[in-house]
Protein backbone atom coordinates (compact mmCIF):
# COMPACT_ATOMS: atom_id res chain seq x y z
CA UNK A 1 0.00 0.00 0.00
CA UNK A 2 1.08 3.57 -0.67
CA UNK A 3 1.88 6.29 1.80
CA UNK A 4 1.43 9.28 -0.46
CA UNK A 5 1.18 13.05 -0.14
CA UNK A 6 -1.00 14.77 -2.76
CA UNK A 7 -0.18 18.46 -3.27
CA UNK A 8 -2.79 20.81 -4.77
CA UNK A 9 -2.69 24.17 -2.97
CA UNK A 10 -5.04 26.46 -4.90
CA UNK A 11 -8.28 28.40 -4.41
CA UNK A 12 -10.12 27.41 -7.59
CA UNK A 13 -12.79 24.74 -7.93
CA UNK A 14 -13.20 23.06 -11.28
CA UNK A 15 -12.49 19.86 -13.18
CA UNK A 16 -8.86 19.55 -12.07
CA UNK A 17 -9.77 19.96 -8.42
CA UNK A 18 -12.67 17.51 -8.68
CA UNK A 19 -10.40 14.93 -10.32
CA UNK A 20 -7.87 15.41 -7.52
CA UNK A 21 -10.54 14.95 -4.87
CA UNK A 22 -11.81 11.78 -6.54
CA UNK A 23 -8.36 10.26 -6.87
CA UNK A 24 -7.56 10.93 -3.20
CA UNK A 25 -10.86 9.38 -2.18
CA UNK A 26 -10.48 6.31 -4.38
CA UNK A 27 -6.88 5.61 -3.31
CA UNK A 28 -7.89 6.07 0.33
CA UNK A 29 -10.79 3.63 -0.05
CA UNK A 30 -8.36 1.03 -1.45
CA UNK A 31 -6.39 1.11 1.80
CA UNK A 32 -3.63 3.53 0.78
CA UNK A 33 -2.49 6.14 3.32
CA UNK A 34 -3.18 9.48 1.65
CA UNK A 35 -2.21 12.85 3.09
CA UNK A 36 -3.55 15.90 1.25
CA UNK A 37 -1.56 19.15 1.24
CA UNK A 38 -3.69 22.14 0.35
CA UNK A 39 -4.64 25.72 0.94
CA UNK A 40 -6.63 26.39 4.11
CA UNK A 41 -10.21 27.58 3.57
CA UNK A 42 -10.16 26.45 -0.08
CA UNK A 43 -13.11 24.48 -1.47
CA UNK A 44 -10.83 21.56 -2.32
CA UNK A 45 -9.39 21.38 1.21
CA UNK A 46 -12.91 21.42 2.64
CA UNK A 47 -14.11 18.65 0.32
CA UNK A 48 -11.10 16.44 1.07
CA UNK A 49 -11.65 16.86 4.82
CA UNK A 50 -15.19 15.50 4.41
CA UNK A 51 -13.73 12.18 3.22
CA UNK A 52 -11.78 11.60 6.43
CA UNK A 53 -8.43 11.86 4.65
CA UNK A 54 -5.67 13.54 6.69
CA UNK A 55 -5.00 17.10 5.51
CA UNK A 56 -2.04 19.43 6.06
CA UNK A 57 -1.93 23.14 5.28
CA UNK A 58 0.58 24.29 2.70
CA UNK A 59 0.71 27.54 0.74
CA UNK A 60 3.21 29.37 -1.46
CA UNK A 61 3.18 32.83 -3.00
CA UNK A 62 5.83 32.39 -5.68
CA UNK A 63 5.82 29.79 -8.46
CA UNK A 64 9.49 29.70 -9.51
CA UNK A 65 12.58 29.08 -7.34
CA UNK A 66 10.67 29.43 -4.10
CA UNK A 67 13.43 28.19 -1.80
CA UNK A 68 11.57 28.90 1.42
CA UNK A 69 8.44 27.06 0.27
CA UNK A 70 10.56 24.11 -0.93
CA UNK A 71 12.26 23.87 2.46
CA UNK A 72 8.92 24.07 4.27
CA UNK A 73 7.48 21.35 2.07
CA UNK A 74 10.49 19.07 2.60
CA UNK A 75 10.29 19.54 6.36
CA UNK A 76 6.53 18.90 6.40
CA UNK A 77 6.97 15.63 4.52
CA UNK A 78 9.81 14.56 6.81
CA UNK A 79 7.73 15.25 9.93
CA UNK A 80 5.00 12.94 8.65
CA UNK A 81 7.45 10.35 7.31
CA UNK A 82 6.24 10.68 3.73
CA UNK A 83 8.66 9.78 0.95
CA UNK A 84 6.33 9.95 -2.07
CA UNK A 85 4.73 13.12 -3.42
CA UNK A 86 2.15 13.60 -6.17
CA UNK A 87 1.92 17.17 -7.54
CA UNK A 88 -1.59 17.74 -8.91
CA UNK A 89 -1.27 21.37 -10.05
CA UNK A 90 1.51 22.94 -12.11
CA UNK A 91 1.77 25.96 -9.81
CA UNK A 92 3.48 23.69 -7.26
CA UNK A 93 5.58 21.82 -9.85
CA UNK A 94 8.86 23.65 -9.25
CA UNK A 95 8.49 23.82 -5.48
CA UNK A 96 7.63 20.13 -5.29
CA UNK A 97 10.66 19.03 -7.26
CA UNK A 98 13.00 21.46 -5.54
CA UNK A 99 11.91 20.07 -2.17
CA UNK A 100 13.89 16.92 -3.04
CA UNK A 101 17.07 18.94 -2.67
CA UNK A 102 16.17 19.88 0.91
CA UNK A 103 14.78 16.55 2.05
CA UNK A 104 16.79 14.32 4.38
CA UNK A 105 14.83 11.37 3.03
CA UNK A 106 14.97 9.90 -0.52
CA UNK A 107 11.84 11.72 -1.71
CA UNK A 108 10.14 10.52 -4.92
CA UNK A 109 8.15 13.14 -6.84
CA UNK A 110 5.56 12.58 -9.58
CA UNK A 111 3.67 15.24 -11.55
CA UNK A 112 0.10 14.55 -12.67
CA UNK A 113 -0.75 16.49 -15.83
CA UNK A 114 -4.40 17.33 -16.53
CA UNK A 115 -4.00 20.34 -18.85
CA UNK A 116 -2.30 20.88 -22.20
CA UNK A 117 1.32 21.98 -22.52
CA UNK A 118 0.98 25.41 -24.14
CA UNK A 119 4.60 26.54 -24.64
CA UNK A 120 8.07 25.25 -25.45
CA UNK A 121 10.08 24.27 -22.35
CA UNK A 122 13.29 22.77 -23.70
CA UNK A 123 15.60 25.32 -22.05
CA UNK A 124 18.19 24.36 -19.38
CA UNK A 125 16.06 25.80 -16.58
CA UNK A 126 13.17 23.41 -17.22
CA UNK A 127 15.60 20.63 -18.05
CA UNK A 128 16.98 20.93 -14.50
CA UNK A 129 13.53 20.12 -13.06
CA UNK A 130 12.55 17.43 -15.58
CA UNK A 131 15.78 15.56 -14.85
CA UNK A 132 14.93 15.42 -11.13
CA UNK A 133 11.32 14.38 -11.65
CA UNK A 134 10.71 10.66 -11.06
CA UNK A 135 7.64 10.30 -13.29
CA UNK A 136 5.14 12.39 -15.26
CA UNK A 137 1.57 11.04 -15.53
CA UNK A 138 -0.54 12.22 -18.46
CA UNK A 139 -4.05 11.04 -19.42
CA UNK A 140 -3.87 10.69 -23.20
CA UNK A 141 -1.49 9.79 -26.02
CA UNK A 142 -1.97 13.16 -27.71
CA UNK A 143 -0.80 14.89 -24.51
CA UNK A 144 2.21 12.58 -24.37
CA UNK A 145 3.14 13.54 -27.94
CA UNK A 146 2.65 17.21 -27.11
CA UNK A 147 4.90 16.78 -24.09
CA UNK A 148 7.66 15.13 -26.12
CA UNK A 149 7.54 17.98 -28.66
CA UNK A 150 7.55 20.73 -26.03
CA UNK A 151 10.06 19.42 -23.48
CA UNK A 152 13.20 17.34 -23.16
CA UNK A 153 11.74 15.06 -20.52
CA UNK A 154 12.79 11.42 -20.89
CA UNK A 155 10.21 9.23 -22.62
CA UNK A 156 10.73 6.56 -19.98
CA UNK A 157 9.39 8.90 -17.28
CA UNK A 158 6.07 9.57 -19.08
CA UNK A 159 3.21 7.28 -18.10
CA UNK A 160 -0.27 7.36 -19.65
CA UNK A 161 -3.09 6.86 -17.13
CA UNK A 162 -6.52 8.10 -18.30
CA UNK A 163 -8.77 10.16 -16.06
CA UNK A 164 -11.60 7.89 -14.99
CA UNK A 165 -15.01 7.78 -13.35
CA UNK A 166 -17.04 5.55 -11.09
CA UNK A 167 -19.07 3.99 -13.87
CA UNK A 168 -21.87 2.37 -11.83
CA UNK A 169 -24.14 5.46 -11.46
CA UNK A 170 -23.88 6.19 -15.19
CA UNK A 171 -24.51 2.60 -16.26
CA UNK A 172 -27.52 2.46 -13.93
CA UNK A 173 -28.83 5.73 -15.38
CA UNK A 174 -28.55 4.27 -18.88
CA UNK A 175 -31.22 1.72 -17.90
CA UNK A 176 -33.73 4.35 -16.75
CA UNK A 177 -36.66 5.39 -18.99
CA UNK A 178 -35.50 8.38 -21.02
CA UNK A 179 -38.99 9.90 -21.03
CA UNK A 180 -39.06 10.12 -17.22
CA UNK A 181 -35.75 11.97 -17.11
CA UNK A 182 -36.72 14.31 -19.93
CA UNK A 183 -39.71 15.38 -17.89
CA UNK A 184 -37.42 16.35 -14.98
CA UNK A 185 -35.77 18.90 -17.28
CA UNK A 186 -39.05 20.34 -18.64
CA UNK A 187 -38.78 18.40 -21.88
CA UNK A 188 -41.41 16.38 -23.72
CA UNK A 189 -41.10 12.65 -24.40
CA UNK A 190 -41.05 13.17 -28.18
CA UNK A 191 -38.47 15.97 -28.13
CA UNK A 192 -35.16 15.15 -29.80
CA UNK A 193 -32.74 16.64 -27.30
CA UNK A 194 -29.22 17.89 -27.91
CA UNK A 195 -27.33 18.86 -24.81
CA UNK A 196 -24.14 20.08 -23.26
CA UNK A 197 -23.36 19.66 -19.57
CA UNK A 198 -20.64 21.84 -18.11
CA UNK A 199 -19.54 25.43 -17.59
CA UNK A 200 -21.15 28.14 -19.69
CA UNK A 201 -18.03 29.70 -21.16
CA UNK A 202 -16.95 30.94 -24.63
CA UNK A 203 -14.23 28.27 -24.76
CA UNK A 204 -16.92 25.61 -24.34
CA UNK A 205 -18.58 26.78 -27.55
CA UNK A 206 -22.26 26.36 -26.64
CA UNK A 207 -23.17 29.04 -29.17
CA UNK A 208 -22.22 26.65 -31.98
CA UNK A 209 -24.93 24.23 -30.80
CA UNK A 210 -27.52 26.99 -31.03
CA UNK A 211 -26.38 27.95 -34.52
CA UNK A 212 -26.58 24.31 -35.65
CA UNK A 213 -30.12 23.96 -34.29
CA UNK A 214 -31.12 27.08 -36.21
CA UNK A 215 -29.78 25.53 -39.41
CA UNK A 216 -31.91 22.42 -38.73
CA UNK A 217 -35.05 24.28 -37.62
CA UNK A 218 -37.10 23.32 -40.69
CA UNK A 219 -35.73 19.77 -41.01
CA UNK A 220 -36.08 18.88 -37.33
CA UNK A 221 -38.91 20.89 -35.75
CA UNK A 222 -38.96 18.63 -32.65
CA UNK A 223 -35.31 19.35 -31.78
CA UNK A 224 -34.55 20.96 -28.41
CA UNK A 225 -31.38 22.04 -26.60
CA UNK A 226 -30.64 21.44 -22.91
CA UNK A 227 -27.72 23.39 -21.44
CA UNK A 228 -26.86 22.33 -17.89
CA UNK A 229 -24.31 24.30 -15.88
CA UNK A 230 -23.28 27.65 -14.48
CA UNK A 231 -21.16 30.49 -15.83
CA UNK A 232 -17.45 30.43 -15.09
CA UNK A 233 -17.03 32.18 -11.74
CA UNK A 234 -15.43 35.59 -12.18
CA UNK A 235 -16.01 35.60 -15.95
CA UNK A 236 -19.76 36.12 -16.13
CA UNK A 237 -21.45 37.46 -19.26
CA UNK A 238 -21.61 34.45 -21.57
CA UNK A 239 -25.08 33.43 -20.35
CA UNK A 240 -26.38 36.85 -21.33
CA UNK A 241 -24.67 36.51 -24.70
CA UNK A 242 -26.29 33.11 -25.28
CA UNK A 243 -29.74 34.42 -24.33
CA UNK A 244 -29.36 37.33 -26.76
CA UNK A 245 -28.25 34.89 -29.47
CA UNK A 246 -31.28 32.69 -28.79
CA UNK A 247 -33.55 35.68 -29.24
CA UNK A 248 -31.75 36.73 -32.41
CA UNK A 249 -32.05 33.21 -33.86
CA UNK A 250 -35.70 32.93 -32.78
CA UNK A 251 -35.01 29.82 -30.67
CA UNK A 252 -36.77 30.85 -27.45
CA UNK A 253 -39.05 27.79 -27.51
CA UNK A 254 -36.19 25.39 -28.27
CA UNK A 255 -33.60 26.04 -25.55
CA UNK A 256 -33.72 25.18 -21.86
CA UNK A 257 -31.10 26.33 -19.35
CA UNK A 258 -30.75 24.34 -16.14
CA UNK A 259 -28.42 24.98 -13.19
CA UNK A 260 -25.65 22.54 -12.32
CA UNK A 261 -26.98 19.23 -10.97
CA UNK A 262 -25.23 16.78 -8.67
CA UNK A 263 -26.81 13.83 -10.46
CA UNK A 264 -25.25 14.44 -13.86
CA UNK A 265 -25.98 10.85 -14.90
CA UNK A 266 -29.69 11.67 -15.03
CA UNK A 267 -28.98 14.75 -17.16
CA UNK A 268 -26.91 12.76 -19.65
CA UNK A 269 -29.63 10.11 -19.89
CA UNK A 270 -32.22 12.80 -20.71
CA UNK A 271 -30.28 13.65 -23.88
CA UNK A 272 -30.60 11.98 -27.27
CA UNK A 273 -27.20 13.34 -28.31
CA UNK A 274 -24.46 14.92 -26.19
CA UNK A 275 -22.40 17.63 -27.90
CA UNK A 276 -18.88 18.36 -26.71
CA UNK A 277 -18.58 21.74 -28.41
CA UNK A 278 -15.37 22.99 -26.73
CA UNK A 279 -12.82 24.74 -28.92
CA UNK A 280 -10.13 22.48 -27.42
CA UNK A 281 -10.65 20.21 -24.41
CA UNK A 282 -7.59 18.62 -22.79
CA UNK A 283 -9.56 15.58 -21.70
CA UNK A 284 -13.27 16.24 -21.14
CA UNK A 285 -14.63 14.19 -18.24
CA UNK A 286 -18.17 14.97 -19.38
CA UNK A 287 -17.45 13.15 -22.63
CA UNK A 288 -16.58 10.00 -20.69
CA UNK A 289 -19.67 10.42 -18.52
CA UNK A 290 -21.91 10.78 -21.59
CA UNK A 291 -20.40 7.66 -23.16
CA UNK A 292 -20.93 5.77 -19.89
CA UNK A 293 -24.67 6.55 -19.96
CA UNK A 294 -24.85 5.17 -23.51
CA UNK A 295 -25.57 8.61 -24.93
CA UNK A 296 -24.30 9.19 -28.50
CA UNK A 297 -21.60 11.87 -28.62
CA UNK A 298 -20.58 14.47 -31.18
CA UNK A 299 -17.28 16.13 -30.28
CA UNK A 300 -14.91 18.68 -31.72
CA UNK A 301 -11.93 17.37 -33.64
CA UNK A 302 -9.41 19.06 -31.35
CA UNK A 303 -7.65 18.56 -28.03
CA UNK A 304 -8.18 15.21 -26.36
CA UNK A 305 -11.70 14.58 -27.68
CA UNK A 306 -10.60 12.60 -30.79
CA UNK A 307 -8.69 10.19 -28.53
CA UNK A 308 -11.71 9.77 -26.26
CA UNK A 309 -13.93 9.05 -29.26
CA UNK A 310 -11.39 6.58 -30.70
CA UNK A 311 -10.72 8.90 -33.65
CA UNK A 312 -14.39 8.89 -34.60
CA UNK A 313 -15.09 5.17 -34.15
CA UNK A 314 -17.39 5.57 -31.13
CA UNK A 315 -18.59 9.14 -31.73
CA UNK A 316 -18.77 11.73 -34.49
CA UNK A 317 -16.17 14.48 -34.86
CA UNK A 318 -16.62 17.97 -36.33
CA UNK A 319 -14.29 21.00 -36.57
CA UNK A 320 -14.55 23.54 -33.72
CA UNK A 321 -16.86 26.53 -34.31
CA UNK A 322 -18.26 24.95 -37.50
CA UNK A 323 -22.03 25.14 -37.09
CA UNK A 324 -22.74 23.72 -40.54
CA UNK A 325 -20.61 20.62 -39.94
CA UNK A 326 -22.19 20.18 -36.52
CA UNK A 327 -25.68 20.49 -38.02
CA UNK A 328 -24.85 17.78 -40.57
CA UNK A 329 -23.55 15.43 -37.87
CA UNK A 330 -26.60 16.07 -35.68
CA UNK A 331 -28.98 15.45 -38.58
CA UNK A 332 -27.20 12.19 -39.39
CA UNK A 333 -27.96 10.92 -35.90
CA UNK A 334 -31.42 12.49 -35.87
CA UNK A 335 -32.40 10.46 -38.94
CA UNK A 336 -30.84 7.14 -37.88
CA UNK A 337 -31.99 5.64 -34.58
CA UNK A 338 -30.13 2.40 -35.32
CA UNK A 339 -26.85 4.31 -35.70
CA UNK A 340 -27.48 6.14 -32.44
CA UNK A 341 -28.06 2.88 -30.62
CA UNK A 342 -25.00 1.22 -32.16
CA UNK A 343 -22.76 4.15 -31.22
CA UNK A 344 -24.17 4.27 -27.71
CA UNK A 345 -23.56 0.60 -26.98
CA UNK A 346 -20.03 0.61 -28.40
CA UNK A 347 -19.20 3.77 -26.48
CA UNK A 348 -20.41 2.41 -23.15
CA UNK A 349 -18.38 -0.77 -23.65
CA UNK A 350 -15.29 1.34 -24.39
CA UNK A 351 -15.70 3.21 -21.09
CA UNK A 352 -16.09 -0.03 -19.14
CA UNK A 353 -12.90 -1.35 -20.74
CA UNK A 354 -10.73 1.76 -20.30
CA UNK A 355 -12.10 4.39 -17.93
CA UNK A 356 -13.15 2.78 -14.66
CA UNK A 357 -11.74 4.33 -11.48
CA UNK A 358 -10.27 0.98 -10.43
CA UNK A 359 -8.00 1.03 -13.48
CA UNK A 360 -6.88 4.58 -12.70
CA UNK A 361 -6.00 3.66 -9.12
CA UNK A 362 -4.10 0.57 -10.23
CA UNK A 363 -2.14 2.70 -12.67
CA UNK A 364 -1.09 5.23 -10.03
CA UNK A 365 -0.19 2.49 -7.57
CA UNK A 366 1.97 0.78 -10.19
CA UNK A 367 3.84 4.01 -10.99
CA UNK A 368 4.70 4.71 -7.35
CA UNK A 369 5.65 1.09 -6.70
CA UNK A 370 8.01 1.14 -9.67
CA UNK A 371 9.80 4.39 -8.74
CA UNK A 372 10.12 3.35 -5.09
CA UNK A 373 12.20 0.38 -6.18
CA UNK A 374 14.71 2.49 -8.12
Amino acid sequence: MLKLAVLCSIDSWGGLEMNTLRLCKWLHERGNEIVFLGKPDSRLMSEVQKTGIQTLEFTQKQKHLNINASKRLAKLLEQHQIEQLLIAHYYQFYTGILSKSFSKNPLKVVYWQQMQMTSQKKDPYHGFFYKRLDAWITPLEYLRQQLLQSTNISQSKIKIIPLCIEVAPFVEASKMPKAVLKKKFRLQENDFVLGCIGRLDPIKGQECILQAVKILADKAPDMKVLLVGEETYGHEGYLGYLKNLIQKLDLEDKVIFHPFVENTAAAFRALDVFVMSSLAESFGMVTIEALATATPVIGTDSGGTPDLLAQGKIGLLTPPKDAQALAEAVFKLYQDAALRNKMAQEAQKNVLDKYTHTLQCEGFEAVFKAISQK
